[in-house]
């Protein structure tokens, strides 16, 4: 009969520990119970955490138990009970095992043995076991709430816990997380780029590609963008499940919230999108339910708001409006407006409508001092309804509703300044405009502007130069429901003009559904024929 072997189970959680003295003490004390060194099995892998149960920690006890099914176990060995497991059930467990397969568990320190001489289960030494074992379990929840908070303060202290570091940062010997200079050149540079207005998100991912700059030696995505930009990580903090990191400030408070007002802007206008098509309407189109833009799907504008209900569209509401109306008919409604306002301004151009223009760019400014100065404002707000809660002037609930109030009447400021930033670029345009020089590339043919949009990037430029806003609604007319397009430019006229989905109204075998209204009748719109309807006025 082959003699049974006996299990040194050694357990080292960090390389740190001394493994070789841990094992040649358990070894020394295997050997002083008579059994020689070629019938002692050592099992143990740095490394194992029995507070994680590791995979190490598995390898571990997987071995031991395949050692004790196979039959040819005596004992199992250990230099104390914590070495075996911190884990109640696992303990429990094991010890089950061990007194059902008839395997003895030695303890060095304290001194135990699991089985009497006879093999029986020795009570009190079971008793003991099970004792330790919730002892473990216990030591095992105080060091997990100690690496817990150890964590959490080291974490707010702007301390390296482990894990993928941020861009635009680095860890230096200290351990602390300190500001790396190259990447955060290009943070800076994504933040001033999209705040000058002249990117979306896409092509401002395109713009740094062209350039060749990289994430960490990866090409830059539109992900990578659109996440530094929402990033507060560059104005010093994030906040994750309660747990608040601190990091050393990149971009300036002021800078952060133009830029988070401007994307909030343009998610409430459009989900940008590469497109092989130029959509002269696009965000241009506001939904008259919930304010948000249409956009261009399946040959059609409809609201962003509704066209994506159930798909994750965070931070709204799903909108009811669910009409939609052809892209061609409301691009060339756009078109033959703001064809018809480049044409009248460079004709008609005087020194006058440049100073009306840059009226409205100072009243525009005006407008945008006294936004700021209500965001400013703001601060003093929320340390009013502070005290008044801490005084209990006001209740929890009621603090908690004004608090909200403040941050959505703060938002709604910072978007409206981004709108007026936006109407003082096309008005500087105007205001700016070189009448000479536009007709002469007129005459050189180099500024296309006659009949329908050929030269679409230059009818999206003008389009978007003239028109500050389009709405389209439901209209009764001859008994049916209609649409009406209502056209408004930047300096504050208005068009209107009635879409008929089903016209029958032809010329030159051409099918028109554009209508503008003329007294108490509505009369085809034949924009091919550069016909344009008249200014309406509010």
């Amino acid at each position: 009969m082959a003699t049974k072997k006996v299990i040194a189970l050694i357990r080292t959680s960090t390389e740190k520990q001394e493994v070789e003295s841990q094992k040649k003490e358990l070894l020394e004390y295997i050997k002083a119970d008579g059994v020689k060194a070629e019938n002692i099995i050592i099992v143990g892998h740095e490394g194992a955490s029995a507070i994680k149960v590791d995979e190490a920690y598995q390898r571990n006890m997987n071995e031991v138990y395949s050692l004790i099914d196979g039959g040819n176990i005596a004992a199992v060995y250990a230099w104390a009970i914590d070495r075996i497991g911190r884990n109640e059930e696992v303990l429990l467990e094991f010890k089950n095992k061990l007194i059902k397969c008839g395997v003895q568990l030695v303890i060095q320190k304290p001194s135990l043995r699991l089985l009497d001489v006879d093999g029986s289960v020795n009570s009190g030494i079971e008793l003991a076991f099970s004792l330790f074992a919730t002892i473990a379990k216990q030591e095992m929840e105080t060091k997990k709430a100690r690496f817990a908070r150890a964590k959490k303060r080291n974490t707010e202290q702007g301390r390296y816990n482990g894990g993928k570091v941020h861009f635009g940062y680095t860890v230096n010997e200290e351990g602390r997380v300190i500001v790396n200079d190259e990447e955060a050149a290009l943070v800076r540079l994504i933040f001033e780029l999209y705040k000058s207005g002249e990117y979306s998100t896409t092509t401002l991912t395109k713009e740094l590609q062209s350039r060749g700059d990289k994430m960490r030696g990866k090409a830059i995505s539109l992900h990578f963008v659109t996440n530094m930009l929402k990033s507060t990580a560059f104005i010093g903090y994030t906040e994750y499940k309660g747990v608040k990191r601190t990091y050393p400030r990149i971009i300036s408070d002021e800078t952060f919230n133009e830029v988070k007002a401007r994307l909030t802007a343009n998610h409430k206008g459009d989900i940008t999108r590469q497109s092989k098509h130029t959509y002269l309407a696009s965000k241009l189109i506001v939904c008259p339910e919930c304010g948000r833009h249409w956009f261009a799907s399946n040959r059609s504008y409809t609201c962003i708001g509704h066209k994506h209900h159930g798909k994750g569209l965070q931070g709204y509401e799903t909108c009811p409006n669910g009409d939609s109306i052809a892209v061609e008919w409301v691009d060339v409604a756009a078109w033959s407006v703001a064809k018809q306002c480049e044409m009248d301004y460079i004709y008609n151009f005087t020194e006058d409508k440049a100073e009306q223009a840059q009226k409205q760019i100072e009243v525009n400014n005006q407008k945008i001092e006294t936004l700021k100065e209500r965001i400013s404002g703001m601060d003093a707000r929320r340390q009013r309804i502070a005290e008044m809660y801490i005084n209990g002037e006001i209740s929890k609930t009621e603090q908690a509703r004004q608090s909200e109030k403040v941050k959505t009447d703060t938002a709604e400021y910072r978007a409206q300044i981004v709108a007026l930033e936006e109407d003082n670029k096309k008005l500087n345009e105007i205001a700016q405009f070189d009448k000479e020089g536009t007709l002469m590339l007129i005459r050189l043919g180099r500024l296309p502007i006659s009949g329908i949009y050929e030269d679409t990037e230059n009818a999206y430029r003008i389009t978007h130069k003239y028109i500050k806003q389009i709405m389209v609604e439901p209209y009764e007319y001859n008994g049916k429901t209609q649409k009406m397009i209502t056209i408004a430019t930047v300096l504050g006229d208005v068009r209107r003009l009635l879409y008929i989905a089903k016209s029958k109204v032809k010329k030159d075998g051409q099918i028109f559904k554009l209508f503008y209204q003329s007294g108490d009748e509505f009369l085809p719109l034949y924009a091919t024929k550069d016909h344009v309807p008249p200014f309406v006025q509010d």
